[in-house]
């Protein structure tokens, strides 16, 4: 009972909150009708703000979170909010609801609140059980964040309630450990406003979207770290925190700090000062990694590649699973020291023409991707142009750091700086061969082998709990 009243007054502070305005101008997708309903259309919201709380009884081998969202209805139907993980309960502007999963136009699934809203602003309480990314021992907790963009629904509503990438908001993290007996240690990109030995309360930038967070808690007797500054180039100190699990001898953190300098010396120096409020870095004993804003997980060999993504990617943000095919492709054309290919190694690519509601990144833009940005970068060197392709990257950073992009605006923007039409090439290599929208064959990603997307692994769950 005196969780539910907690709760309550939890609701009711943060419940608060003053909407200004209309709905702000992201690229929602579009509504559609739910599956097996008279009438009813799913709607995808404007999230405004989050405030997540997360309790871990380690006595209970338990984790529950508390989430309470503040979002725009751009027009009437059911919301669409999603968690992979059913709610135990749900609070819609104070009115008790049910969640129900339904099925994508596309294919895959999404959580939507059983309740018809009017278009505008709206609150609600959810509350749930974290079952994912989680281990307990009789001392204490240890889970992470971990993300995928190459796997449906594996970013953060893998463990709290979100809109999906398109969506940026600001979000609050607190988070409380019960019954632990071992001292706990927090590794985050977000800013820790509060920590005792058992609590923490973290806030996140405003531009941060559903693949933006990077939370990881442990037992701090099991890792070793190194914290140190760097001098970016536009004035700003920068906190740097590198760690590894003690246990790990092959991960050297003084090599990793080395070449970490050496790696934000570069990325400064081609596209101008890192772009978020502090470096953290989980060093591991793998091939691969994954990018959050400002945070990686990684080994050393993908140290530079995971670090260019906090700048394209988690800095300029891909606005759903069609769009993560640039960053993926500038990051592997960059791998390649931005060559130029005077020629395209396949006739044709979907790269963005998957679907509304696609999430995941294909793994096409590794090699075709990154192939078709060399292609670009040859033919503007070709015709003498002033300006390379590098040049564009840029100022294409600069222009849209902190927002989500999408394809159309990428070509927009080539278009303008280069002052020529590339939609054919686009066509046909970016949407498969036809207009964007327009429908294709069945698409060959599952045909891609995974040699080129090494530097992102598929990522099971025993790797990931071995990483706890």
């Amino acid at each position: 009972m005196k969780n539910i009243i907690a709760l309550v007054g939890f609701f009711c502070v943060f419940g608060s909150t003053v909407f200004s305005g209309d709905i702000s101008p992201v690229r929602i997708p579009p509504s559609f009708d739910v599956p097996k309903s008279q009438n009813k259309r799913a709607v995808f919201v404007d999230m405004k703000t989050a405030d997540y709380r997360i309790t871990y009884y380690v006595k209970n081998k338990e984790a529950s979170a508390a989430s309470i969202l503040h979002f725009f209805m751009p027009e009437s139907g059911l919301p669409i909010i999603d968690l992979v993980t059913e709610p135990n309960s749900v609070y819609l502007n104070g009115v008790v609801v049910e969640t129900k999963e339904i099925d994508l136009p596309n294919g895959g699934k999404v959580r939507v609140l059983d309740r018809e809203v009017l278009r505008g602003p709206h609150q609600v309480l959810i509350q749930h059980k974290i079952r994912h990314g989680i281990t307990f021992n009789r001392r204490g907790v240890k889970q992470a964040f971990f993300m995928s963009d190459l796997d449906d629904r594996s970013f953060l509503e893998q463990y709290l309630p979100t809109s999906w990438e398109y969506d940026q908001y600001a979000m609050k993290l607190k988070v409380e450990v019960k019954d632990g007996r071992t001292k706990q240690k927090v590794f985050t990109n977000g800013r820790i406003l509060r920590q005792t030995n058992t609590e923490w309360e973290i806030e996140f930038p405003e531009y941060f979207n559903s693949s933006s967070p990077y939370f990881h808690i442990t037992a701090a007797s099991a890792m070793m770290d190194e914290e140190f500054e760097y001098y970016s180039s536009n004035g700003r100190i920068i906190p740097i925190q590198i760690y590894k699990k003690r246990s790990e001898v092959k991960v050297d953190l003084r090599k990793f700090k080395k070449k970490t300098i050496d790696i934000l010396d570069n990325l400064e120096n081609d596209f101008g000062p890192f772009p978020h409020q502090k470096v953290v870095i989980y060093g591991m004993n793998m091939p691969g990694g994954m990018e959050f804003s400002g945070a990686i997980f990684t080994g050393s060999g993908a140290l530079s590649h995971e670090l260019f993504h906090s700048y394209f990617a988690r800095g300029v943000l891909p606005d759903s699973g069609n769009s993560g095919w640039m960053d993926e492709a500038f990051a592997r054309w960059r791998d390649h020291q931005f060559r130029g290919v005077n020629e395209l190694t396949h006739l044709k690519a979907n790269l963005a023409n998957r679907g509304e509601y696609v999430r995941a990144t294909t793994r096409l833009a590794y090699k075709e991707g990154a192939n078709f940005l060399g292609y670009l970068s040859y033919l503007f060197e070709t015709q003498q142009n002033p300006n390379s392709l590098k040049d564009f990257l840029r100022e294409f950073l600069t222009l849209r750091m902190h927002q989500t992009v999408n394809s159309e605006i990428l070509l927009q923007d080539l278009e303008r700086y280069f002052q020529q039409s590339l939609h054919p090439l686009f066509r046909d290599y970016v949407y498969g061969g036809v207009e964007k929208g327009q429908e294709l064959p069945e698409s060959s990603d599952d045909l891609e082998d995974w040699s080129e997307s090494i530097m992102h692994l598929k990522l099971n769950r025993k790797l990931l709990e071995s990483y706890l």
